[in-house]
């Protein structure tokens, strides 16, 4: 089975251009993108040791 879930999720117009710019800069889809932000965030959290 797959453990696969599926986000819908509303960003505003700010929000969603900074994406953008990451996925240029990065040279990565949106979906891509996401999961990195998602690993830094992880990573950030196993720093301060939560």
């Amino acid at each position: 089975m797959n453990d696969t879930e599926y986000l819908d999720i509303d960003l505003d117009k700010d929000s969603y251009s900074k994406l953008m710019e990451y996925c240029k800069i990065k040279k990565v889809s949106k979906d891509k993108a996401i999961k990195m932000i998602i690993k830094d965030i992880s990573e950030n959290i196993k720093k301060e040791g939560h």
